[in-house]
């Protein structure tokens, strides 16, 4: 009975909805269980939502999504392991990102106040590493695969996939809603045994829904 009236409830509330803003995202990275000193990198975050339910609100949605990271200050290397000098790097990963979220939503006078948490699954297709060396700066494209096989610099992703707990919190007044989340990712994202890479991402956005039950 109980499972009933919470099916009817997704089925009489659903929402279809827009996200747009910005990720602040970096990666801990360990290497030799020596933690590196990685700084944050911004990038764009923005995407479509459908929420089922009106207070307890089971929500997908799919994203464009940057994360990355940058570096200042370090040693640069070549392909073949040359140095190249002290610079910066740039690390942009571009995903999509598929959300399944699972939240409350009490009303409080005219706002909407939610949070709650969920899984985000993500697939990687492209972005840049750009690197700053001697006041010359120089972009490769992002691949996808072994990087112990890569003749490139530090350009490559070794897993695509990417599977991230979420939690989400914000505040909706009207079709208009203010939305915080903040993910940590599950699959390290190189093969190689002496390194940790592990994605974290604060994003922050603006909502705004199509039609409001």
């Amino acid at each position: 009975m109980c499972a009933s009236l919470i099916l009817c409830s997704f089925q009489m509330y659903a929402q279809l909805g827009v996200k747009v803003g910005l990720n602040i995202a970096n990666m801990d990275i360990k290497f030799n269980d020596n933690a590196l000193d990685t700084k944050s990198n911004e990038g764009f975050y923005g995407g479509l939502t459908y929420d089922f339910g009106k207070y307890l609100i089971l929500q997908p949605g799919i994203y464009f999504s940057q994360k990355g990271h940058r570096e200042k200050d370090i040693m640069i290397f070549d392909a073949q392991n040359l140095p190249l000098g002290m610079g910066d790097t740039k690390f942009t990963v571009n995903y999509l990102d598929m959300p399944l979220n699972l939240f409350i939503k009490p009303k409080i006078g005219f706002l909407g106040i939610y949070a709650g948490a969920g899984l985000v699954f993500s697939y990687g297709f492209g972005g840049t590493y750009k690197v700053d060396v001697g006041g010359k700066s120089q972009s490769y494209d992002i691949n996808f695969g072994d990087s112990k096989t890569e003749v490139t610099f530090l350009n490559s992703v070794d897993n695509a996939f990417d599977i991230s707990w979420q939690i989400v919190a914000g505040v909706e007044i009207g079709k208009l809603s203010l939305n915080f989340n903040y993910s940590m990712g599950l699959l390290n994202m190189t093969r190689n045994q002496d390194s940790e890479e592990y994605n974290r991402v604060v994003g922050l956005t603006l909502g705004y829904k199509f039609w409001k039950n």
